[in-house]
């Protein structure tokens, strides 16, 4: 929709095409902009309307989830603890892509069915003593086992025998039919531990350690790994001097050191062999599997037996403060942590064979402070009006990558996130315009900027800090609960708006000027004055110039990749959830349904946006969600969703 240009109708998307007065018609052609009379199999780009009611896309999910748990308790001191749970799902997929669609113009159907099962089970032991009438303690041993497996099997078949045959696998040739099969097992198991002592229910003491071994660790690193932590917590208004402070209803001081692990990914120790296919790019392909005999070749990815999981530290303290009988809250922390092997993917010299590798590459670190308000409002019989305001501001920035200097994270065409030594995680990287040494952009004979061919740092995608606030709302048996957000600061590179520009489908290039003196175009010519042409013209430094499509298709535009010039402010301001609800609850209910309550409720979720960003939520990402962020390039917007449910409680 965003490429097709204002004055084409998209409306007739599909027709039947005669290439000759009174000769034989090719049916269901599809019409696009590129392909106005549907003259060509390939419509460059799918008609929006071609989208929506050609295409298909399906998926069927079926899911079961349990869980149970079992408490023992021989004497009042201790309570044994066994509970065990599964998550078993399944996802078919079905996607349909009839004859003359853009990238399968000869048709391509594809067909998944993904498997996951996951089974979960801890056995905790708890005691509690009190060894006098101040001081008590408690202590927790525990064991975790976790196992993961999926499957995914499928396949895909390109080149339709007939054009509107049914939609399955025979309806294309062996050799355009492929496969996939992949499966996962992951397992995981831990033993745990925690201590706790509390001194005349104002000072208490705690201590943690988990003990981890996982599958997904490399066969050369250590086979397990220790995670401490301890916290200590002061409630000081238990003392006499605070009884009678009305003012202060309750206040404590906090602090905790702790260390705290994330598994690498499972099958990246070992360098794998896998089943391909080559291309050349112009639509050959060469599969060995029609030869008899088939073929594996070496991943590109090269395995790592020193894998470890990555090992974030981090210290915190805080204090919770209540006033006023309760109405008024404040609490804030303030925390520093550091991530030690970090796990990301490298690049690779091509000399080695190999593109990249998944290794303990970087230490990150971030500091930040996290502040929380609330106010109950109204408080009465029948209605309660609590207010909330959360605050949070934090840096981080990469303090080391192993020799790597810089990793790419995500990105597209000419600029890129990357992790980088002394920048922040993410940073935005670019070409830009050659400056001088006072800042001053660089201008060639024509006046246009000069581009720098090495890439550098543009931006940042981090925000400044962010907000939110709610209310929750409760009359009777009605609830309201609702939840605003902002996010200050930050860039994003909007690719969309770039490639627009350089298809001349943005609405700035939609002008048409005239200008009273002679003009230079980017690529040298000169329009004289007096002559109208469709762009704009600015001023860089030397002078008026016209930019027209030689800029926008060169520097100006997207593939020239000079992404410094569309830097966009990444702040905005959301309408997150808000739920209203009624619980229903009453004699009837109990005796005659057994029911102790029913519950409605209606709920929703990205209900509206503002922002700078030009026609894209600011939160969208072309690397989806990964560590790469600030690119957006034609992404989908995040769902907008409507929820209504029903709760028995029984």
């Amino acid at each position: 929709m965003l490429r097709t240009p204002p004055d084409v109708d998209n409306g007739d998307y599909i027709g039947k095409y005669y290439s000759s007065p009174g000769g034989s018609f090719v049916a269901n052609r599809q019409r696009s902009y590129r392909n106005l009379v549907g003259s060509s199999t390939n419509p460059g780009f799918n008609n929006p309307l071609w989208v929506i009611n050609s295409l298909q896309n399906k998926s069927v999910v079926n899911r079961f989830i349990n869980a149970t748990e079992i408490n023992i308790k021989p004497v009042n001191w201790f309570t044994l603890t066994t509970r065990a749970g599964l998550d078993y799902f399944t996802d078919r997929q079905t996607n349909y892509f009839p004859y003359y669609t853009a990238n399968a113009t000869t048709g391509q159907y594809n067909r998944e069915e993904y498997s996951e099962f996951q089974f979960n089970l801890d056995v905790i032991g708890r005691a509690n003593y009190d060894f006098s009438n101040k001081l008590s303690g408690n202590i927790v041993v525990g064991f975790n086992y976790n196992s993961l497996k999926t499957t995914t099997l499928g396949g895909r078949s390109l080149n339709f025998i007939l054009p509107d045959g049914p939609q399955d696998f025979n309806n294309a040739t062996p050799a355009n039919i492929s496969t996939v099969d992949r499966y996962l097992n992951r397992l995981t198991n831990a033993g745990y531990t925690s201590i706790g002592l509390s001194w005349d229910d104002q000072l208490f003491l705690n201590a943690t350690g988990r003990l981890e071994a996982a599958s997904t660790f490399g066969q050369n690193a250590p086979k397990s790994f220790f995670y401490p932590s301890t916290d200590i917590a002061w409630q000081f208004t238990k003392l006499k001097a605070f009884e009678n402070a009305s003012w202060l209803s309750f206040g404590k001081i906090r602090a905790s050191v702790g260390i705290v692990g994330v598994q690498p990914n499972a099958y990246q120790t070992f360098t794998n062999y896998t089943a391909r296919t080559w291309g050349d790019g112009l639509g050959g392909a060469l599969d060995p599997a029609l030869y008899g005999t088939g073929s594996y070749v070496q991943n590109d990815d090269k395995g790592n037996a020193f894998l470890k999981p990555e090992r974030k530290q981090e210290f915190e303290f805080g204090a919770d403060l209540r006033f006023l009988n309760n109405k008024l809250s404040f609490g804030f922390s303030v925390y520093q942590n550091e991530t030690k092997d970090a796990l990301l993917s490298v690049t690779q010299a091509p000399s080695t064979g190999f593109n990249t590798t998944y290794s303990n590459a970087g230490t990150i670190q971030n500091k930040g402070i996290e502040l929380d308000l609330g106010y109950n409002l109204i408080q009465k019989k029948d209605l309660t009006v609590d207010l909330t305001l959360n605050w949070t501001k934090n840096k981080n920035l990469v303090t080391f990558l192993n020799g790597a200097g810089s990793i790419t994270l995500g990105g597209s065409a000419g600029v890129s996130s990357r992790a980088v030594e002394g920048y922040p995680l993410g940073i935005l990287f670019s070409n830009s315009f050659l400056k001088d040494a006072s800042g001053k952009v660089t201008l060639n004979a024509n006046g246009f900027p000069t581009v720098n061919p090495t890439a550098a740092p543009i931006g940042d995608p981090n925000p400044d800090w962010r907000a939110a606030f709610g209310f929750n709302i409760k009359y009777k048996q009605f609830y309201l609960n609702a939840l605003m957000e902002h996010s200050q600061g930050g860039q994003v590179i909007n690719g969309t708006e770039a490639v627009l520009l350089d298809y001349g489908t943005s609405a700035a290039t939609g002008f048409e000027r005239t200008s009273t003196t002679n003009l230079k175009r980017y690529n040298g010519t000169t329009i004289t004055a007096g002559t109208p042409f469709r762009g704009n013209i600015q001023d860089f430094g030397a002078g008026n110039v016209a930019l027209d499509q030689s800029w926008y298709t060169g520097p100006g535009g997207w593939f020239g990749n000079v992404g410094e010039q569309f830097l966009e402010d990444a702040t905005w301001t959301r309408f997150r959830e808000i739920n209203i609800g009624y619980n229903l609850t009453n004699n009837f209910l109990k005796q005659k349904l057994g029911l102790q309550s029913i519950g409605i409720e209606l709920s929703g979720r990205n209900l509206f946006l503002i922002s700078k960003v030009k026609g894209y939520d600011p939160d969208s990402n072309v690397s989806g969600s990964s560590s790469g962020r600030g690119v957006i390039y034609f992404v989908n917007p995040p769902t907008r969703s409507f929820l209504f449910t029903l709760k028995l409680t029984f």
